[in-house]
């Protein structure tokens, strides 16, 4: 006899977009898109991206980091113009309730990517000039404690839409990699 289990939204969400991206590049149907990927000798920030924010002023900022081969590296701080200031939030589960706290402990290397989700760490964009439009974009400036401060395109999406996939040129052993994004987005 099966016995339903019941999967928190988010997780089953994160869950769901990582079995069709992994589907997609197992079929070779997903393509880099270096439009909206970061990659110098010393990080790789993949596929930023964020929901619509639905009429309202607050927005929240998703993406894969990595380091290269032999480099560590610590997220630190990020702005955008789109919004007066930009925070750094992790959501904990705390007696049976979801809530958000100010992120720390950013690190990331070759082996540890910094994941932001969902589900999880976000970038918080915090009274933003205007409600976030899926088909648009937004400047996002990361500061790094060891790298060079980093501009992005972010793409707004859809709340429907899937999200877009990391598509693991930054992460050339893939294996590995995905064995940390599940150390990190399971904990």
């Amino acid at each position: 006899m099966l016995h339903q289990i019941s999967i928190p939204r988010a997780i089953h969400v994160c869950w769901f977009s990582l079995c069709l991206s992994l589907i997609a590049c197992i079929s070779g149907t997903v393509k880099a898109d270096d439009e909206f990927r970061f990659q110098n000798r010393v990080l790789c920030i993949d596929s930023p991206w964020a929901y619509d924010s639905q009429g309202k002023k607050v927005g929240k900022v998703f993406a894969h980091m990595l380091a290269q081969e032999g480099h560590t590296d610590e997220l630190v701080g990020a702005t955008s113009t789109a919004a007066k200031w930009v925070e750094v939030h992790d959501i904990l589960v705390k007696s049976g309730f979801a809530v958000m706290e100010a992120a720390n402990d950013l690190q990331f290397s070759h082996t540890k990517p910094l994941i932001l989700s969902p589900a999880g760490l976000h970038l918080m964009l915090l009274e933003t000039n205007h409600p976030l439009a899926a088909g648009s974009t937004i400047p996002a400036t990361l500061k790094f404690a060891e790298s060079e401060t980093v501009e992005v395109d972010v793409r707004v999406i859809a709340q429907d839409e899937i999200p877009p996939a990391p598509d693991m040129a930054c992460a050339p052993d893939t294996l590995n990699w995905l064995k940390s994004y599940f150390q990190v987005a399971y904990k």
